[in-house]
């Protein structure tokens, strides 16, 4: 988490984002490092392209006794998505466009792809009429706590 706090703050500024990590540190993801940080840097730049670009994104982490839950919470534009059906979908591809910044939504395509291969789940909700919320669960593994990586290469 660590690395993904840094990359995303240098590309955006750290003012906007507010990580909240409430994981054990014995506990890991197995999986490929890279990718599952692909998977989440993918959530965190579509919350900046498609959100308001007003208020806070919100990465949550926390976990109970088999997942690791993720959570990614950003504005929306009131009105703007009527429905999440189909948004993590290869066949939204395109992008929203939503902010002037151009994309293809490849990127957001990619994350469920990431993390089913990773035994997971992904889901993406409308919290209000301004808020949407993509969630990531992921297995749990139990590791030594010298190692300090949210995440454990295989």
């Amino acid at each position: 988490m660590r690395r993904l706090h840094q990359k995303v703050t240098k590309l955006w500024g750290d003012s906007r984002f507010v990580f909240s990590v409430d994981v054990s540190p014995d506990i890991r993801v197995l999986g490929d490092r890279n990718l599952l940080e692909t998977a989440l840097f993918n959530l965190l730049d579509n919350a900046v392209k498609s959100g308001t670009g007003e208020g806070e994104i919100l990465l949550e982490a926390m976990m109970d006794d088999k997942v690791v839950q993720i959570d990614v919470i950003n504005s929306i534009v009131p009105d703007r998505l009527q429905s999440t059906h189909g948004l993590l979908d290869r066949n939204a591809l395109g992008g929203g466009n939503s902010r002037g910044i151009h994309g293809t939504g490849i990127g957001l395509h990619l994350v469920p792809q990431i993390v089913t291969r990773h035994h997971g789940d992904v889901s993406m909700v409308i919290l209000k009429p301004d808020r949407v919320r993509a969630r990531v669960r992921l297995p749990l593994l139990l590791i030594d706590s010298r190692n300090t990586s949210l995440f454990r290469e295989v």
